[in-house]
């Protein structure tokens, strides 16, 4: 009995080892952002910021939350009901169904939302996981995320059919 603990430990550590299920790399980008002077002289400053990003299998905590590793992520730009709502059971099994089988590439914004990372997140053939879910109408668009905008996609049907309104700002 002992020895079989023993031995699956080990086979769990060399798994991990040779195939890590999650992956955080930080990524240094330098922007030039342009100031203007009183005296109409314009100056560059180089910026330095840091972009993280995790990749790994997801667990599905509802339609708009996910957790790979030990990093609880919302998606950024949209709001899926939760769980007690209409249609928030559905969209929770539809976020389980892109998810299933896949390494989900999570790119933080740097924002938090109740404990949660906000990331822009994708599946391995590149799709945008918050884009499929405003798709399959089980989502909706909030505008209050930066560079996060699936308004285009949604459709006016999805707002008549989920009768929670997403927090305005």
């Amino acid at each position: 009995m002992f020895e079989r603990l023993i031995r699956r430990a080990l086979r769990r550590t060399v798994r991990e080892f040779l195939n890590p299920s999650v992956v955080v790399k930080k990524v240094k980008v330098k922007q030039e952002v342009q100031n203007q002077t009183v005296a109409g002289i314009i100056t560059t400053t180089e910026v330095v910021t840091q972009i993280e990003t995790i990749r790994g299998r997801a667990h599905v905590i509802d339609g708009d939350t996910i957790v790979i590793g030990e990093y609880h992520i919302r998606l950024a730009g949209i709001d899926a009901p939760e769980l007690h709502n209409p249609y928030g059971k559905q969209a929770k099994w539809a976020m389980v169904n892109l998810c299933k089988g896949q390494h989900i590439t999570a790119h933080l914004t740097g924002e938090t939302s109740y404990n949660r990372y906000v990331a822009k997140c994708f599946l391995d053939d590149g799709r945008d996981l918050a884009a499929e879910m405003v798709k399959l109408e089980l989502a909706l668009d909030i505008p209050h995320f930066p560079n996060a905008d699936y308004k285009h996609l949604e459709t006016p049907n999805a707002r008549r059919k989920l009768t929670w309104r997403p927090k305005q700002r």
